[in-house]
């Protein structure tokens, strides 16, 4: 379970608990920041009734992400057929071709992703939403502005913003360091969903303003990571280790998250060594077993990617149960996700 941490208990009306003392680094200019998609009154991402923030862009391959518009930092086109009235607005609108009213499986359109050059010119024109952009400009102002709308909502349920991906640190200078000093001073719980594949110096700049992070562990054998990330996890290791050397003085809690994918990192000897390697380290804070799904089947249909987890089941409950007694006998918290 998620610890409602102090600066939320303070939201609460509790009374105050000391924080460690953070050195807030030199302000930054106001830059770009590319997000593709925000989702408000979540509840799975940290504690309390939280706003999930996805940027894109992402160092990682996972033949079994979720989000397969996360991946490029470029604005990509999505389409959702369920959504198209057929009225032939978007074929008018492309100056390339690219659209055409055949070839598709409930025959809708379909868009030659070779022909198309992004200028989104069809979204424009699309009345039902069926074409989109993902992935739009921000602000830090902006962003922050839209954040704070759910304020109320951070300070009656101890939640907060989480960002996400992609990758949310993957591209850190002193603008993007704004964001999270902005969200801080206003007193807003951070948390961040993040690889670990990064290069410290961005952590490091934003670890004086995050609560908590929720880390992927994927496979702990580096060769195997590479075969199903297209990297392998040292630079990941390496990061959680800094992380809890610094624990002591930001009182930063990691929360792990092991995704079950069959065949691939659902077998017991990767949980066992995962969990050597995590205990002990006064960090962590619970490890979250997470079952595999398909729920984002239609983010690769809408987006062009190619799904690669067709004729792969999630787990039974009964191998979950096994795999949480196995954590709990290296005494770590554990939870399991389906």
């Amino acid at each position: 379970m998620f610890r409602i941490l102090h600066r939320k208990l303070r939201h609460r009306g509790a009374a105050p608990v000391a924080e460690p003392q953070k050195t807030l680094p030199a302000k930054g200019m106001i830059t770009i920041l590319s997000v593709f998609e925000i989702s408000r009154m979540t509840n799975h991402n940290g504690p309390g009734i939280r706003t999930l923030v996805h940027f894109k862009g992402c160092p990682l391959r996972c033949k079994w992400c979720s989000t397969p518009e996360s991946q490029l930092r470029e604005p990509e086109l999505l389409y959702k057929s369920a959504r198209c009235i057929m009225c032939g607005s978007c074929m008018k609108t492309c100056p390339n071709g690219a659209i055409k009213p055949e070839g598709t499986p409930d025959g809708k359109m379909a868009i030659d992703r070779a022909l198309c050059k992004r200028c989104f010119a069809c979204a424009g024109e699309c009345c039902t939403k069926a074409l989109s952009k993902a992935g739009a400009e921000w602000t830090v102002d902006e962003l922050v502005k839209e954040v704070l709308k759910d304020e109320a909502f951070f300070k009656t349920s101890g939640g907060g913003v989480t960002f996400s991906g992609g990758e949310p640190l993957m591209f850190v200078d002193d603008d993007m360091t704004e964001l999270y000093r902005r969200l801080y001073e206003k007193g807003v719980s951070i948390g961040v969903d993040t690889t670990g594949y990064v290069p410290w110096k961005n952590i490091e700049a934003v670890l004086p303003y995050v609560d908590f992070f929720l880390w992927d562990l994927k496979v702990m054998d580096p060769e195997k990571h590479k075969e199903f990330t297209g990297v392998d996890n040292r630079l990941i290791l390496e990061n959680l280790e800094k992380i809890e050397e610094k624990s002591k003085e930001y009182g930063t809690k990691v929360y792990i998250r092991c995704v079950q994918i069959p065949k691939h990192t659902d077998y017991d000897e990767n949980l066992v060594e995962t969990c050597k390697y995590l205990a002990g380290k006064a960090c962590i804070e619970e490890l979250d077993i997470i079952n595999f799904h398909h729920l984002g089947m239609k983010r690769y249909q809408a987006s062009g990617h190619k799904y690669l987890m067709d004729g792969y089941e999630p787990l039974p409950k009964d191998v979950l149960e096994h795999k949480k007694a196995l954590v709990d006998s290296f005494g770590i918290p554990c939870k399991i996700s389906r």
